[in-house]
């Protein structure tokens, strides 16, 4: 996804750890992904056992996904296994519906609601850093919105 801008791998690539995102604003020959390879296979040599690549829609019209993947397949046979997805294919959904809308716009509205009621706690409480206190998922469960704090989930 992203076109002819790099924004959203390299986003992806920052906050995932990715090993390689190649974008179209930075252009790449088959010598550096000849490196990224052996640094994949050498990485792979080690306690670490994953690895991420991204590649921006448009960022090279002859080093395509297909390509990129049967490279890091054949290169790395006996190192490490590769998958490919594409994630256009899977998070497109078309265009909004007028549900959709009004639902993302109610749920913002919460968002704001909640985060301004939060904020006002912790003022109220003279806390100068409140940052911890909002690492939260709004969730839609039957009828109810519900805050779950991310520090009391069991899976951090």
């Amino acid at each position: 996804m992203g076109g002819y801008c790099g924004y959203l791998a390299t986003m992806a690539g920052l906050s995932a750890g990715a090993d390689a995102a190649y974008i179209y604003e930075e252009r790449f020959g088959i010598r550096d992904l000849e490196r990224n390879v052996e640094h994949l296979v050498e990485k792979m040599k080690t306690t670490v056992k994953r690895g991420l690549i991204l590649r921006n829609e448009n960022c090279n019209s002859n080093y395509t996904t297909d390509f990129i993947f049967n490279l890091y397949s054949e290169e790395g046979k006996g190192v490490f296994d590769c998958r490919k997805n594409v994630l256009g294919h899977m998070q497109q959904g078309g265009t909004p519906t007028p549900f959709d809308r009004n639902f993302a716009t109610k749920m913002g509205a919460k968002a704001v609601l909640w985060l301004t009621e939060k904020l006002k706690e912790c003022y109220r409480h003279g806390e100068k850093q409140c940052g911890l206190l909002f690492l939260y998922i709004l969730v839609v469960h039957a009828i109810a919105t519900l805050y779950i704090s991310l520090l009391k989930m069991s899976i951090l």
